[in-house]
């Protein structure tokens, strides 16, 4: 099964309201946007 980022972005959104310690779910969105900034780019791309 494939996952475009939205769709997984949306799977953390949605399990967000089960967990009391949200702290790995900020921590994946955050990792997980990280990618489309150009510092993560390596040289060459």
């Amino acid at each position: 099964m494939k996952l475009t980022s939205n769709e997984a972005l949306k799977m953390l959104e949605d399990t967000r309201k089960d967990f009391e310690n949200q702290g790995w779910i900020d921590h994946s969105i955050c990792v997980g946007n990280s990618k489309e900034y150009p510092f993560y780019k390596k040289k060459g791309d």
